[in-house]
């Protein structure tokens, strides 16, 4: 049940990392910028995984999938 969403994470992630410099570039942005851009959205996302371990360590893991998840937010 957790491979779909799984998936369609990492699928986000890679299409965001692999064309960030294209979209970049055609924006006129420098390689510098690019390179920056590359370096902070890496931190952004080691910092969101490191958290989201602390947090599932603390809260446990259905408390966390419950809270951060718009899925869980839906309702009956």
């Amino acid at each position: 049940m957790a491979a779909g969403p799984a998936a369609a994470t990492l699928l986000g992630e890679g299409a965001a990392a692999g064309w960030a410099a294209v979209h970049l570039h055609d924006l006129g942005a420098t390689a510098a910028t690019n390179a920056a851009a590359c370096a902070a959205y890496s931190t952004a996302m080691a910092a969101g995984r490191l958290a989201g371990d602390r947090l599932t360590a603390r809260y446990g893991a259905l408390a966390v999938t419950a809270g951060f998840t718009p899925e869980s937010r839906c309702g009956d």
